[in-house]
């Protein structure tokens, strides 16, 4: 009787222990899957964010193209007039040449991107493919060259030269922010003493002649690798909608 009641109380030992063990394996199971699921909503959080800089990316690098064409186009016109394929008026050119002394360049928004690689949650996302083609993006430094070059070719070589050569042209509005409420001053320079060049002065100086093709040439080239990167942009915003649909 007794060697019954032993045995009755051992195997309800047991099966208390087996109970406790399981309920301790779903408890661990069910902490794991929150824990997926926390990192999973972590990293939907991150794609978002990342998506809505490369929103802001594409905006800004079309709105760059758009300008740069224009710019291009108007320096075109100026060098047939220098070559004698257009007659033109001195306003007119001298509209058209205001462009020689823009300078424009692609900023990447890096917020999100930075802020992820510093605190670590870049391990958050999963696709590694994606990871890749996200960290190739904010590597991709191919603008940069022909940003930076356009930039001190403008400000080191053609400003100083067109500042003793003539009255400047009015530079063509070039920022992102056009709706910006800034006034700027205006200056006549028309009651100037020193008289404004004719576009016969134009056409016998071939120092700018050279300018303008340069300009063109960096500008085209700027033009190349900002269509390279919208692409880029356009596959990468892609990529990223797919992963959070997939989540």
């Amino acid at each position: 009787m007794e060697h019954n009641k032993i045995g009755k109380y051992f195997k309800y030992a047991i099966g208390e222990i087996i109970l406790v063990m399981v309920g301790i394996l779903l408890a661990l199971q069910v902490n794991n899957w929150n824990e997926i699921r926390k990192k999973r909503d972590q990293e939907k959080f991150i794609l978002e964010r990342i998506k809505v800089d490369l929103s802001s990316d594409l905006e800004l690098i079309t709105y760059q193209i758009d300008k740069a064409n224009t710019f291009t186009k108007q320096l075109l016109f100026c060098v047939s007039v220098m070559l004698n394929e257009k007659q033109v008026t001195r306003e007119e050119f001298i509209e058209n040449l205001s462009s020689i002394l823009t300078i424009f360049y692609f900023d990447q928004n890096r917020t999100t991107f930075e802020n992820i690689v510093s605190s670590g949650q870049l391990d958050y996302l999963q696709n590694q493919v994606l990871t890749d083609s996200i960290i190739a993006y904010y590597d991709d430094g191919s603008n940069i060259g022909w940003d930076s070059g356009l930039r001190e070719y403008t400000r080191n070589i053609i400003a100083p030269y067109m500042l003793e050569f003539d009255h400047i042209p009015k530079v063509p509005q070039t920022s992102y922010r056009e709706n910006a409420s800034r006034v700027f001053t205006k200056i006549d320079v028309t009651k100037s003493e020193i008289k404004p060049k004719s576009v016969e002065d134009y056409k016998k100086n071939i120092f700018i002649l050279n300018i303008l093709r340069n300009k063109i040439y960096g500008m085209e080239g700027q033009v190349m690798e900002y269509e390279h990167l919208k692409k880029t942009i356009e596959r990468l915003q892609e990529q990223i909608t797919a992963e959070i649909d997939e989540s």
